[in-house]
């Protein structure tokens, strides 16, 4: 279940109709190839490499692009494995985020958990179990600390991970 804010634009706002894209196809098709996505959802822009990450829903995967070179197409650093909760696996891929030691964190809330990668992952890794959450949405990765947050949908609350513990502290709600 996802919710959407509607924002009102003054009168004065004006829009330029051009625009690049950087992932996925132009025109709207999906796929399952490097150059498709298919209900993206989650996305993380690894500034100091130029590189942005997706949290591919249909195509249970997460998939990374350059922004150096976008023609390229995409590599799938985790999933890619068919749907379910194996740890090379996704129901959805929806939060998605890297800390400075370059780890992948993945929310899947269809599974009710939090997987880490390792830097480099591909489709044959399998990533490890930080927690069991009911749905996992959106995940944050705090840059100076590299502490991770979780809004646990279910639970009506937001979690706190501080840097590689598998410790569940509530930091809000509940």
């Amino acid at each position: 279940l996802y919710f959407y804010i509607a924002c009102v634009l003054s009168a004065l706002s004006s829009w330029v109709q051009i625009a690049n894209t950087i992932a996925g196809n132009s025109a709207g098709t999906a796929g399952t190839d490097a150059f498709h996505l298919s209900a993206p959802v989650g996305m993380y822009y690894d500034k100091l490499n130029n590189i942005l990450i997706v949290g591919d829903i249909s195509n249970a995967r997460v998939i990374q692009f350059s922004l150096d070179n976008p023609s390229s197409g995409g590599t799938v650093i985790a999933g890619g494995n068919g749907n379910g909760c194996a740890l090379n696996q996704f129901q959805l891929a929806v939060g998605v985020a890297v800390d400075s030691y370059g780890q992948l964190y993945v929310a899947d809330p269809a599974c009710d958990r939090i997987l880490k990668f390792p830097p480099n992952s591909n489709s044959a890794t399998s990533g490890t179990l930080i927690s069991g959450i009911t749905t996992p949405e959106i995940i944050f990765i705090n840059p100076l600390t590299d502490d991770l947050y979780v809004a646990g949908y279910a639970d009506h609350a937001i979690f706190k991970f501080t840097r590689n513990s598998t410790v569940k502290l509530t930091a809000a709600g509940m």
